[in-house]
């Protein structure tokens, strides 16, 4: 186990509303949760790794990627060897103007696009929660 992870997630937009997922009930962590598309950091170029995750998880293509901002954070779902807790640094990024149609991976159970006061009534990760409040105070 690592001692910190890395991972990507973004705000997919059109318009005045946001791309949300629905993580299945299979997942260790939020299972059934709202969240924003992203994954896991592979190489080291996020704003790369979004765009690659974003058409794993969502079939979406994006054609313009910004940085937003950084969230770290201790985990307690992951431990590392000497049993500490690990690191999560999580990336965010925007994404406007993908195409509409999502065609989600086996990970998510649904799909839907919410404008910021549907969201507020919704079950969502707290990096989904984090990531919305940095984005909407913009």
């Amino acid at each position: 186990m690592k001692l910190i992870t890395f991972s990507v997630k973004g705000i997919v937009s059109m318009g005045n509303k946001v791309l949300l997922i629905k993580r299945s009930l299979n997942h260790k962590y939020c299972p059934g949760c709202w969240e924003l598309p992203g994954g896991k950091i592979e190489t080291l170029n996020f704003k790369k790794d979004f765009i690659r995750e974003l058409k794993e998880e969502a079939g979406l293509k994006a054609t313009r990627v910004v940085y937003r901002g950084i969230l770290i954070r201790r985990t307690a779902l992951y431990k590392t060897i000497l049993g500490w807790r690990a690191w999560h640094c999580s990336f965010f990024v925007a994404a406007p103007g993908a195409s509409q149609a999502a065609k989600l991976s086996q990970e998510h159970t649904d799909f839907g696009w919410f404008t910021p006061g549907q969201v507020k009534k919704m079950v969502i990760t707290p990096e989904t929660k984090y990531a919305l409040g940095k984005y909407n105070s913009k």
